[in-house]
């Protein structure tokens, strides 16, 4: 039931991605983690069913969707790391970040001063 319940909830995640060995051999390794995370839950609220214990578990992995599609589409990757700003003022900056493995990321933060 559990592995039922499991492989429900990660079919939207890799839903029209190409199954490479790299995108199987993440999805085994999420598929284990969520698996352990959902008993752990379960172990510390006997209050879940294993519908919420899984639900709860995959929320706290964060979307995996862009991870997933990054691995099914190798052909789009960078191949070195670049660091380039965008906008810049005291106080904000925000940064996108194109790098090996990655297609682009978006950094947004606050910078403090230090004297």
């Amino acid at each position: 039931m559990m592995n039922e319940i499991i492989e429900q909830a990660l079919a939207p995640v890799f839903a029209g991605v190409k199954r490479t060995d790299e995108v199987n051999d993440f999805y085994d390794e999420v598929r284990a983690d969520l698996a352990e995370a959902a008993q752990d839950k379960m172990a510390t609220n006997a209050m879940l069913s294993q519908e919420e214990a899984v639900k709860a578990a995959l929320t706290e992995m964060g979307d995996l969707h862009e991870a997933v599609k990054m691995m099914a589409d190798d052909e789009t990757l960078t191949p070195a790391p670049q660091i380039e700003p965008i906008t810049g003022k005291p106080g904000n900056v925000e940064l996108t970040v194109e790098a090996a493995g990655l297609r682009k990321v978006k950094l947004t933060g606050i910078i403090q001063m230090c004297d």
